[in-house]
C-alpha cells in the first residue's frame, strides 16, 4: 500500500480547485461520515450528488467509476 502525504494532496486541492484548505476538510469529512469505508456505491453517490445539485436532474454515470 502507498503512503500519501495528505498534506501534499491538500495543497494541490487548493491550487487546482477554488477551495479553501478548511472548506476543503470540511468536504473530507463529510465524505468520511457519509463513507467510512472511503468506498462509494452508486446509490450513495448519486444521494451525494443529489445533495449538492438538488435541480441537477438526472445523473449519468460511467460504469467504468467503480473498481
Amino acid at each position: 500500500e502507498m503512503k500519501v502525504n495528505s498534506w501534499l494532496c491538500l495543497e494541490q486541492l487548493q491550487a487546482h480547485t477554488q477551495f479553501t484548505r478548511k472548506e476543503l476538510q470540511s468536504l473530507y469529512r463529510g465524505f468520511k461520515n457519509e463513507c467510512p469505508s472511503g468506498l462509494v456505491d452508486e446509490e450513495t453517490f448519486k444521494s451525494i450528488y443529489s445533495q449538492f445539485f438538488p435541480q441537477g436532474g438526472t445523473v449519468v454515470i460511467s460504469p467504468n467509476i467503480y473498481f
